[in-house]
């Protein structure tokens, strides 16, 4: 059976962008992220936390050192809840949306790691930007692409995705046979309820008294075809975690994060009571992400090392690949490290297509070097994911059937 991986990147969620929802990626989150400041006091805390702590770039122009010099002024009463009058939300807003794009990996990497929470924060804005952009994009080039993959019964195809969101997830859950509770790679037993979890967290956020915790409820394990897996290393926005420092039954154990029986995001970000069947008491749990600097790796729960196994057997027995919006960035040394020795090990690729938009050519050379697939076997396209599910139709066609003719000696 023909194998086919695909390392998904930010630019793939951008290309399905549909104004006013913006898409954010590590270039223009902070510029995304100030749509939702005045009405998302999370999102607002993060960006004005960010801004008294120092982490934008030092401005290059004496305007930019104005506005800077005001966001320190009024961003400590902003971060603490002391001064959240409209006025100066809006005012914030618009500083952070006029300000230069801030490349989010570099800006984290600034916070001194022994006393800053930068990264949590970070984790808290990803999940309320991308909650209030839901499934609001366009989603034709997305389904364009899946249906294609999904003409030949033949192919196998497990997707590396890079991306917190769930937009691939909802996408993959009905246009193809996978389904979230057994299409991840990983031993996932229960389901919790988004909407109670929210119903949680307004009520943990409130006056005090009783609480009902949310139900972890066993998994309804689906049909489905083992044909497509979706990887996602760097985390989930609809997984829930529990604290393995807690002693206590299922510590360490993950939740899928649905709403009537369809893929979800979880508001809360966080569970304070999450209860599982027989459980003396209910434990925390919350989504369970890597944020975009250079000590990924030192994350060894069993979550990701499950996730990287599987990725290292699908590049083991890859025929082909596809590198759609991911731009390989420097601090993500652990993917790179995992794909080097997988494809070092195991036979070579037949082709590699590369898709992005106006990317310089040595960024296609670094691409093809990782996956060790000279230059004839490498497919580059440059003018966008949504681009290639139109103009490149024939060329995609002609692809599989080179794949099913080399390969047919071993299906």
């Amino acid at each position: 059976m023909p194998n086919i991986v695909y390392f998904i990147g930010a630019g793939l969620s951008k290309a399905l962008e549909r104004l006013p929802y913006r898409v954010p990626v590590m270039n223009d989150f902070v510029n995304v992220a100030a749509d939702y400041v005045e009405q998302d006091d999370v999102v607002l805390t993060t960006l004005a936390v960010f801004a008294q702590q120092g982490l934008f770039t030092n401005p290059a122009s004496e305007r930019l050192r104005m506005i800077s010099a005001r966001l320190r002024e009024i961003a400590p009463g902003l971060a603490d809840g002391r001064a959240r009058d409209p006025q100066l939300k809006s005012e914030f807003a618009h500083a952070m949306k006029a300000w230069p794009g801030e490349n989010l990996e570099t800006m984290l990497q600034r916070a001194p790691r022994h006393q800053s929470d930068s990264d949590a924060r970070f984790n808290f804005a990803v999940n309320r930007v991308f909650c209030h952009i839901g499934w609001q994009v366009n989603w034709a080039p997305l389904e364009r692409f899946i249906d294609r993959q999904a003409s030949d019964p033949r192919l196998r195809h497990t997707f590396v995705s890079f991306n917190y969101d769930l937009l691939l997830d909802r996408a993959l859950s009905t246009q193809t046979t996978w389904a979230a509770p057994t299409g991840y790679g990983l031993d996932i037993r229960f389901v919790a309820s988004a909407e109670a979890g929210e119903i949680l967290a307004n009520q943990m956020s409130g006056s005090g008294g009783a609480f009902g915790p949310v139900d972890a409820t066993p998994v309804l394990r689906p049909s489905t075809s083992a044909n497509w897996m979706l990887l996602k290393p760097h985390g989930s926005l609809n997984w829930l975690l529990t604290d393995r420092k807690e002693v206590r039954p299922h510590s360490d154990e993950v939740a899928l994060v649905m709403e009537h029986g369809a893929i979800s995001y979880f508001r809360p970000f966080k569970c304070d009571a999450l209860m599982f069947p027989g459980a003396p008491a209910p434990i925390a749990a919350d989504l369970p992400l890597l944020p975009p600097v250079d000590n990924k790796h030192e994350l060894f729960r069993w979550v990701h090392r499950v996730v990287e196994d599987h990725e290292e057997q699908a590049l083991a027995a890859a025929d082909e690949a596809y590198v759609i919006g991911w731009s390989v960035p420097e601090t993500d040394q652990r993917q790179q490290e995992l794909i080097r020795d997988a494809v070092a090990r195991c036979q070579p690729l037949r082709r590699l297509t590369v898709i992005s938009l106006g990317a310089r050519p040595d960024y296609f050379e670094k691409v093809a070097d990782l996956f060790k697939v000279p230059t004839h076997k490498t497919v580059r396209h440059n003018r966008g994911f949504a681009s290639f599910t139109t103009s490149g139709c024939e060329r995609f066609r002609h692809g599989l059937r080179r794949v099913f003719s080399r390969s047919a000696g071993r299906i």
